[in-house]
C-alpha cells in the first residue's frame, strides 16, 4: 500500500469568510534520510519494484543458473603432490546477464575429506550464455597413500565432490547453486624416467653424434602414453642438449618401455671435458624436464609429470 502523504490544506476565500494564509513548511532535518516528499516517492518506487519483481517471478522470468561437473583430471604429478583440475559447466538461462562471484568446495576420497575451501572469482555470464569454471586442488601423496592402504581391494577409490557456486542474480540477489558428484578415483603412482644407455656414434673435430636410450617405468594399473617430453641433458657436468617433444611411446600397466632419441653434441659449447669423457667407459649424466602423459582413464589426460634423473651410464 502506498504510504499516506500529509499535504497541507490551503483555505480558499469563500463568500462571507476570511481568507486564511497557508501554513509555512519547515525544512525537514536530514538525519541520514530524505525530506518527507522524497521519502514518499522512494517508498512508492520500492513498492512498485517489489510488485514488478513478484510478477516477474510468478511468470517464470528469473531462473537460477545451472552448474554441472563436466571433467575431472590429474593436471600434474610431483614428488610431493597430486594436482587435480575439476571443470564445471555454467549456464545462464535468463534474458539478462548474471555475475559469478565465488565458490566453495569439499572433496572426499574413500569417505575421508582431503580438500576443502573457497575461491573468489568474478566474471559475467551473458544472457542465455555459458561459461566454464575450473577448481584446482592439490592432494598430498602421503594422504593418498594412507587412503590406498585402508582399501581392502585394488582398483579405484570412491570420491565425492560437494561444491556451491555463488551468483548475483537481479531480483533474487545472492544465490548459491549446489553441485554434488561422485565416482571412482584411480590409484596413482609416480612413473619414473631414466637413462638406460648412451651409444656413441660418429666423433669429429666439431662434435659427436649420440643415441640416448630412455626408459620409463610405469607402476600404475593402467597404461601410460608419453605424448611429449621436454628435457635438458648434462654429460660430465656440462649441458649438451635441450630437447623438446622427443617422440611418443606407450607403456603397458605395470610395465617398462624404452625408446631412443638422437643427440648431437657441439664440442665448442659443451667443452673439452665432455669430448674427453666420451672416450671413456662411462659418463655421468643428469636429466631434468617434464613429460605430458595420457591413458585410457579420463583422469590422466595431458598430465604433466616431472623428469629428474642422475647417475652414471656406460658408453657403448
Amino acid at each position: 500500500m502506498r504510504p499516506a502523504v500529509e499535504v497541507p490544506a490551503i483555505a480558499r476565500a469563500r463568500a462571507g469568510a476570511r481568507s486564511v494564509a497557508p501554513p509555512r513548511f519547515r525544512r525537514a532535518r536530514r538525519l541520514g534520510g530524505r525530506p518527507p516528499r522524497l521519502a514518499a516517492v522512494a517508498a512508492a518506487a520500492a513498492l512498485a519494484l517489489a510488485a514488478g519483481s513478484c510478477a516477474l517471478l510468478e511468470q517464470g522470468g528469473v531462473e537460477r543458473p545451472s552448474v554441472s561437473l563436466e571433467s575431472t583430471r590429474v593436471a600434474s604429478l610431483s614428488l610431493s603432490d597430486v594436482d587435480l583440475l575439476l571443470g564445471f559447466d555454467i549456464r545462464n538461462p535468463n534474458s539478462f546477464g548474471v555475475r559469478f562471484d565465488r565458490l566453495d568446495y569439499r572433496l572426499s576420497v574413500a569417505g575421508q575429506p582431503l580438500a576443502e575451501g573457497d575461491q573468489r572469482r568474478g566474471f559475467e555470464i551473458p544472457a542465455g550464455g555459458s561459461s566454464r569454471a575450473e577448481i584446482p586442488l592439490s592432494l598430498a601423496w602421503d594422504d593418498l597413500a594412507r587412503i590406498y592402504q585402508s582399501l581392502r581391494s585394488g582398483g579405484e577409490a570412491d570420491y565425492r565432490i560437494d561444491a556451491g557456486f555463488w551468483f548475483e542474480v537481479p531480483i533474487l540477489g545472492a544465490v548459491r547453486v549446489p553441485v554434488t558428484s561422485d565416482g571412482g578415483f584411480p590409484r596413482l603412482s609416480l612413473p619414473r624416467l631414466s637413462v638406460a644407455g648412451l651409444d656413441v656414434g660418429r666423433i669429429d673435430a666439431g662434435g659427436a653424434s649420440l643415441e640416448l636410450t630412455l626408459e620409463l617405468d610405469n607402476p600404475n594399473d593402467f597404461p601410460l602414453t608419453v605424448d611429449a617430453l621436454d628435457y635438458s641433458l648434462e654429460l660430465a657436468g656440462s649441458r649438451v642438449a635441450q630437447v623438446e617433444d622427443a617422440g611418443r611411446m606407450t607403456v603397458a600397466r605395470g610395465g617398462r618401455g624404452s625408446w631412443t632419441v638422437p643427440v648431437r653434441i657441439d664440442f665448442a659449447q659443451a667443452g673439452r671435458a665432455v669430448a674427453q669423457a666420451l672416450t671413456g667407459g662411462s659418463i655421468d649424466y643428469r636429466l631434468d624436464g617434464s613429460m605430458s602423459m595420457s591413458s585410457g582413464d579420463r583422469w590422466i589426460e595431458g598430465t604433466r609429470v616431472p623428469v629428474s634423473s642422475a647417475g652414471s651410464v656406460r658408453l657403448r
